[in-house]
């Protein structure tokens, strides 16, 4: 149950990174240089994250098995 609770706090912490990045975004000129290196910037960020909570759900898959 413990993995359950922090699958969910990485959740949790995914979903508020993505709605920070996204209202930083926000001050960017759309298609502007910055704005897409930002953007280029973030979407790394988040896809790490994602891939961190990816390999603790298939962590807890397999402990499960």
């Amino acid at each position: 149950m413990e993995q359950m609770t922090g699958i969910r706090e990485q959740q949790e912490r995914l979903a508020r990174l993505h709605f920070e990045l996204g209202a930083q975004q926000e001050l960017f000129t759309p298609l502007s240089e910055e704005g897409l290196r930002q953007g280029a910037d973030n979407m790394s960020a988040l896809m790490a994250s994602l891939e961190q909570l990816s390999e603790s759900i298939e962590r807890l898959h397999s402990f499960n098995s």
